[in-house]
């Protein structure tokens, strides 16, 4: 791995970690909106435990008994059952949540083994020279004073 492709991997991790920070209050705002369309999902379920089938609700809404947000509500619920009816926010805070982990999981994750192998070893490489060339400093020292090695 060339030292620009290492670079790249740190930049790509660190805008990963980045993207996650402001990610989060997306995701904030889309717990309250569920929070309150749950509340509506259930004033729905009340209204449509009063029916038992999509046919009674039209006739309700086409009496204007309900409103035609409350008839659609009530036939999401009877054609899905209450266990059915997810809330778009809801869905969206499951998918943003599970983006979020992703993306944080791929930044965390060290599939740079190999770079970090490879910095290691030059790492070594490196303090292997500077010692050789301190101890040719020290061996030169020496024959400059007089001392023989």
């Amino acid at each position: 791995m060339c030292h620009n492709q290492s670079h790249d991997k740190v930049f790509e991790r660190e805008w990963r970690l980045l993207l996650v920070e402001h990610l989060k209050p997306a995701l904030a705002s889309l717990k309250r909106a569920s929070a309150a369309e749950r509340k509506k999902a259930k004033e729905a379920a009340v209204i449509a435990s009063g029916y038992d089938s999509v046919d009674e609700a039209h006739n309700a809404f086409g009496y204007a008994e309900i409103s035609e947000e409350q008839y659609r509500k009530v036939v999401e619920i009877l054609e899905c059952g209450t266990d059915g009816y997810k809330c778009r926010a809801g869905a969206a805070v499951e998918r943003l949540t599970l983006t979020i982990g992703s993306i944080k999981g791929e930044a965390e994750s060290n599939p740079d083994a190999e770079y970090e192998d490879l910095f290691n070893r030059r790492m070594i490489k490196v303090e292997e020279s500077r010692n050789r060339e301190e101890a040719d400093r020290e061996m030169k020292e020496d024959k400059i004073g007089g001392i023989p090695c």
